[in-house]
């Protein structure tokens, strides 16, 4: 149950740092917080209506604020997981509630980020286009099993490469083909990690789905979910990376 223990050691990481945490991500989150109040809702509401004909016309200045929105939260989410990154493997702890801003290992996590996407997205194509051609016949139940097994694959290939992004973070750079040697053998482990991540995040996100996002509880019981998720998943990259690279010990 090596997976289970990977997202065990992820949570207590997270909560056995919490001032740490704090002041390593405070800022960033804020930051992309008030870019999405300021840039990014109005755009956002548009496009959960679902109507091409509102998209339309809609005026330009609006998307255009909501690209800097989206380049500021990326931004920001980068930031704060190369800082998580170097503090759990390099022990470089905060000085002040402004985190270091590494602009370098915060480039070649983005760069490496992008790739890996590229890489699943390719993936995902050509195992719905198999899958999609020979279970074409079945409907329903064939687009269901072309979406879990396109979702499978794009997640084992994901967490088989993930160390280079702590490994970019860190200033340690490694191939995809020495993350991939790292992580061998751990099919299960991957297939484990991803269901407790996927229920534990329903489960947390439960509450405000049922009393709904309108009220200002609503809000700030999202807000500090939104946030308690991208920790742990920043913490699991840095605890596969520390585990399968290094050869640190799971406690």
């Amino acid at each position: 149950m090596k997976g289970w223990e990977i997202f065990v050691h992820s949570v207590r990481l997270v909560f056995a740092n919490l001032e740490v945490a704090f002041k390593l991500s405070l800022v960033p989150y804020a930051l992309s917080g008030l870019a999405f109040v300021f840039l990014g809702a109005q755009a956002t509401a548009v496009i959960n209506q679902g109507s091409h004909t509102a998209m339309m016309a809609t005026d330009a200045s609006l998307w255009t604020g909501f690209l800097i929105y989206l380049v500021i939260s990326i931004i920001a989410a980068l930031w704060i997981a190369v800082s998580w990154h170097r503090f759990v493997l390099l022990e470089e702890y905060p000085t002040s509630w402004f985190p270091a801003f590494h602009g370098g290992p915060i480039m070649a996590y983005f760069g490496r980020g992008l790739l890996l996407g590229v890489l699943i997205i390719a993936v995902l194509f050509v195992v719905s286009l198999v899958l999609g051609l020979l279970l074409f016949w079945t409907g329903a139940f064939g687009a269901a099993v072309v979406g879990v097994s396109g979702f499978a694959a794009a997640a084992y290939i994901f967490y088989r490469l993930c160390p280079i992004l702590p490994s970019a973070a860190i200033d340690q750079p490694m191939t995809m083909g020495d993350a991939w040697k790292a992580t061998a053998n751990n099919g299960g482990t991957i297939g484990v990690l991803v269901i407790v991540l996927i229920i534990s995040s329903l489960v947390v996100q439960l509450p405000s789905q049922i009393g709904g996002t309108d009220s200002v509880i609503g809000v700030a019981y999202s807000l500090v979910v939104g946030w308690f998720l991208m920790l742990i998943g920043v913490s699991v990259l840095t605890t596969f990376y520390g585990h399968f690279v290094e050869g640190r010990i799971i406690d």
